[in-house]
This record gives C-alpha cells, sequence and structure tokens, in this order.
C-alpha cells in the first residue's frame, strides 16, 4: 500500500512540477517577446532619426537591450532543452519535503537557480556546450591548414582565400560556420548523422581559413558567402561574397586587401579541393537573415533581392539540409514574423504541415538554441598561433 502512494505521490509532484515550468516557459517567453519588441523599437526609432541622442548613448542602449535578449535567450532555451532535468530535480523527493513544495511551486528565483546550474559562464546552454573546446581549436586550425593546402612553401604564412594572398599566420583565424556555441548535439538534430567527420562543429568542412578582419564581418553579417550559380541554375563549386551591409561597400578599398566594395561579388580562391559543406553555409546564410530581419538593420528587406537565384533556391528547397518546421520555427523565433511574413520570406504556398505536438516542441527549441548559439560570441583562446597551426605556450591564455 504504501509503494502505490509513494507512486500517486511522485506523479502528484511530477505533475505540478511540470505545470510549474511550463508556466515558466510561458512567463519567460512572454519576457523574451517583450525584449526582442524593445530591440527592436530601439533599432527602428534610430534608423528613422527619431530618438535625439548622441551616438555613444544609442550604442550603449542598444548593447544593454542585445544583452538583456541574450540573456533572457539563453534561459527559454535551457527551459526547453533541459526540460525534464529540471522537472526531474523538482520531483525529486528530497527537493519535494512537505514543508516547503508549495513555496518551492511559487519560487521563480528558486527555478532561476535550477537553470542557472545549465547555463556555462557566457550564457549558452549546457546541452548544447562544446566539450573541450578551447583544446580542441589548436587541433582544428592544424587540420584545416593541412587540409586546405594553406602553408606556404617557406612554412611561414597562411593562405587567405578572400584575399587571395599569403599573410603572417596570427593574422588569419580558423573561422567556423556554424559556430561553436551551437554545440554537435543541436548540429546533429538540425544536419543530421555527420557524413566526412564524428563532429559537425569541429569538422575540417565547418571552417575557412581568413584574414580577422574578414570573420568579424562575416559574423556580423556584413556579408554571406554562397555557392556560385552556373548558367543552367546548378550550383557551382566556386564560393562568392554578397554584401548585405550598405554601409560596408561606402567603406574606403584597402591598400593591400579587397574591402568595400570589391567584396561584393568576389570569388574565393582555395588552393585544394576541400570545400565547406554548401549545407553549413546556408545555415550561417539563413541565421545572418534572420538576425538581420529581427534587428531591422538597413537595407534587411532587401537581402533576398541581393543574394538573388541563391536565396531563391534555398527558399524554394530546403530539402534535407535543415527541417522545413525548424526553418519556419527560425523565422518567427530569430526572425520575429507572424505567420503570412513567414510564408513570405520562405516562399511557402500555406504554412507548413502541421507535425505532431512534440516535433514542434523539438523545432522551437532548436531555433532558439541555434539563434542562441549564433547569437553569442564564440570563447576563444588568445595564444599567438603559429604557421603550423600550434600555439605558443607561453602566450596561451585559456
Amino acid at each position: 500500500m504504501a509503494g502505490v502512494e509513494n507512486t500517486a505521490d511522485k506523479k502528484a509532484r511530477f505533475e505540478a512540477a511540470t505545470e510549474t515550468i511550463d508556466s515558466f516557459v510561458n512567463l519567460k517567453e512572454a519576457e523574451l517577446e517583450c525584449a526582442r519588441e524593445r530591440s527592436s523599437v530601439l533599432r527602428k526609432s534610430w534608423n528613422e532619426g527619431s530618438l535625439e541622442i548622441p551616438n555613444g548613448k544609442y550604442y550603449e542602449l542598444l548593447e544593454e537591450s542585445e544583452r538583456d535578449l541574450n540573456s533572457i535567450l539563453g534561459e527559454v532555451a535551457t527551459l526547453r532543452s533541459e526540460k525534464n532535468k529540471i522537472v526531474g530535480e523538482l520531483t525529486d523527493i528530497s527537493l519535494f519535503q512537505q514543508e516547503v513544495q508549495a513555496a518551492r511551486s511559487r519560487d521563480w528565483s528558486y527555478i532561476d537557480l535550477l537553470i542557472s546550474r545549465y547555463l556555462p559562464v557566457h550564457g549558452a546552454i549546457k546541452s548544447v556546450k562544446p566539450t573541450n573546446s578551447d583544446a580542441r581549436r589548436p587541433q582544428f586550425r592544424k587540420a584545416l591548414i593541412e587540409a586546405s593546402g594553406s602553408l606556404s612553401s617557406d612554412g611561414k604564412s597562411l593562405w587567405c582565400p578572400i584575399s587571395k594572398a599569403f599573410w603572417p599566420a596570427i593574422a588569419l583565424t580558423a573561422g567556423h560556420i556554424v559556430k561553436v556555441n551551437v554545440g554537435d548535439n543541436v548540429a546533429f538534430a538540425l544536419f543530421g548523422t555527420p557524413e566526412y567527420e564524428k563532429s559537425h562543429i569541429w569538422s575540417k568542412k565547418n571552417g575557412i581559413l581568413m584574414l580577422e578582419e574578414y570573420e568579424e564581418a562575416w559574423d556580423a553579417g556584413r556579408f554571406v558567402i554562397v555557392p556560385k550559380l552556373r548558367d543552367d541554375g546548378s550550383e557551382d563549386e566556386t564560393l562568392k561574397i554578397v554584401v548585405l551591409d550598405r554601409s560596408l561597400l561606402d567603406e574606403k578599398a584597402a591598400i593591400n586587401r579587397p574591402w568595400g566594395k570589391a567584396l561584393d561579388g568576389l570569388e574565393l580562391q582555395f588552393k585544394t579541393s576541400l570545400r565547406p559543406l554548401k549545407r553549413y553555409l546556408y545555415f550561417k546564410f539563413v541565421m545572418t537573415m534572420l538576425r538581420r530581419q529581427r534587428g531591422e538593420a538597413p537595407g534587411a528587406a532587401q537581402d533576398r533581392h541581393k543574394a538573388g537565384d541563391i536565396a531563391k533556391k534555398l527558399w524554394m528547397s530546403p530539402g534535407g539540409y535543415l527541417k522545413d518546421s525548424t526553418l519556419y520555427a527560425l523565422s518567427r523565433q530569430a526572425g520575429v514574423m507572424e505567420d503570412e511574413k513567414a510564408i513570405e520570406f520562405w516562399n511557402l504556398m500555406s504554412k507548413p504541415e502541421p507535425v505532431s505536438e512534440l516535433a514542434e516542441e523539438v523545432s522551437k527549441t532548436l531555433a532558439l538554441t541555434a539563434e542562441l548559439g549564433m547569437s553569442l560570441p564564440d570563447e576563444k583562446g588568445k595564444g599567438r598561433e603559429t604557421a603550423s597551426g600550434n600555439l605558443d605556450d607561453e602566450e596561451i591564455d585559456e
């Protein structure tokens, strides 16, 4: 009889804990929408010239707004991805003594504490946190250098496929396309089982060696890298740059490397047959477009037009790269789009066919975690890297 009572009691606690977490998710998601709206209004007001504040103050407010947004986004993504673990902790008899059960069910700060246990230092959620990422970066860089044939004949410099020139090794970075913060768990769900290596994130096909200023501009959404199309509409192996940020076009050209207008339409030149997987480029493309849409960046409405047939091909047939429901969820989460706008954005005839409630929840969680991972800067070691890809021990600051 006692066993039956314990089972019934545990079931009641489980249901209460689940209801509590679901309520908290709803509360946090409403808070997330408010944060997005605040950020959007701030950007829009500034772009329209209705904010009479100094530039410095605007960027201070914008940074604070984005910091708050990423913080809440991390909480929502964590609640969704770690829901079962958190419910399990709330259900555990040691956490639900009679005298504290009701109080803890109402105590959001207690749940916040639970969430914080699943958040690593920089705000990315635990379920997508990379393992030993700092230790793997030099290995990733070295493997990319070898596979791409980027090392000069004298072994002192590296090839940048954008500038089409050799540079001192310290000037180049092994840039991830799908960022480390996205993590392999989410990458597996989005892209399926890796075809070439055990990891999507640390695959040589998820990286391009380039000058650091190019990576910064790429990550900031100032340009995208897409496959070139042949005359018959099929994709070429050639990759090219499409500049999205109009202000970049107005920046002065650099003396010794392509910049400004010279970047738009520039074709990358590689030393070997190694190329990034197009699915990774597509994903970064999608996230860049949607983040610009969400932030109402100047010219964002023209992004698809600028990207031309590549964008049209992607919107029309996402195929096996990313699930339609996840793409749709990404546009709703990262792009802050209503159904009608999301349908138009993805060039769909109608909203995607309904899927199971579980699949819908998984898609939404993937969208949130992917957005969070691509929004947060990757934590990088500060060691001075040699041409061969190794780090000088005395310079390492991990």
